[in-house]
């Protein structure tokens, strides 16, 4: 989502900052965009590939390679492979792209400015949780360590009090206060800054190793791993018991496949048979 303008070493920056700065959409263009967009989205609020590309040009965004990373995000947003997205979430995760070198503050002000058609000024717990986790979305996809939904939870928990999401009837409050709320956030301010604790936790890897090839005709691992719960970590420190079973009986009353279906014993004689 962004974090302080006062990062200068690009080693320090978040990745979505990085690309930020490399593109020079302005705020302007990217309000020009989202008002075209919901003037183009069909009844169910989508937009096609076409429509959204036609609309970057008329916003005069540049083609290099603002509307390249534009039309990439379309792909990623592009979850089912229909060619059409949609407009208030997607339009919603690009407003990071047009705050360079700001503060947090000013990015989910205007990060709001372009969803204000979806709040009218105002916020209940779960617009909040919607907004965070779009941002989330797009931080996510330029590799950035993003929150966690449970994390997404416990801020806004901070922002409209302890079980606000669940009740029907939660607060409501104008922009200004969510974002005041927001900025002073300790979860958040310890994410942006990169002072959340980092909990290893026991993996188990699936094997054998299996290879994938890269277009450029280099191996890729293909490795799945899986953080192992509480019960699965006493487990894995238990001896092991012995696999070997007592051995059963064995049922002579089987059913031979070469046997001729007409020499083959009735089920009538074999359920007699079991019964004694």
């Amino acid at each position: 989502m962004g974090s302080s303008a006062s990062k200068t070493n690009t080693e320090d920056c978040l990745a979505v900052e990085c690309v930020a700065k490399y593109m020079s959409i302005t705020k302007q263009q990217l309000i020009d965009l989202r008002n075209r967009c919901y003037m183009s989205m069909d009844s169910k609020r989508k937009i096609s590939r076409k429509a959204f590309n036609r609309n970057v040009q008329l916003c005069k965004i540049n083609e290099n390679p603002d509307a390249e990373i534009l039309d990439g995000l379309f792909t990623m947003w592009d979850m089912r492979g229909e060619d059409k997205i949609l407009v208030p979430p997607f339009l919603l995760s690009l407003a990071p792209l047009s705050c360079r070198y700001e503060e947090l503050k000013e990015i989910l002000k205007f990060a709001l400015v372009v969803f204000i058609k979806e709040t009218n000024g105002e916020l209940s717990a779960d617009k909040l949780v919607f907004i965070l986790k779009h941002l989330n979305q797009t931080a996510s996809y330029f590799g950035d360590t993003v929150l966690t939904h449970r994390q997404i939870y416990k801020v806004v928990d901070n922002v409209f009090g302890t079980m606000s999401i669940i009740s029907q009837e939660g607060p409501i409050l104008t922009h200004e206060e969510v974002i005041v709320k927001l900025v002073e956030d300790p979860l958040l301010n310890q994410f942006l800054t990169r002072d959340l604790p980092k909990v290893k936790q026991p993996r188990v890897t699936f094997s054998p190793r299996s290879r994938v090839h890269r277009e450029d005709g280099s191996e890729m691992s293909s490795d799945y791993s899986v953080p192992l719960t509480p019960i699965a970590r006493v487990r894995l420190n238990e001896p092991r018991k012995s696999a070997l079973k007592k051995p059963s009986t064995i049922n002579t009353n089987f059913v031979d496949p070469n046997q001729k279906i007409r020499n083959r014993p009735s089920n009538r004689v074999m359920w007699n048979s079991r019964r004694k």
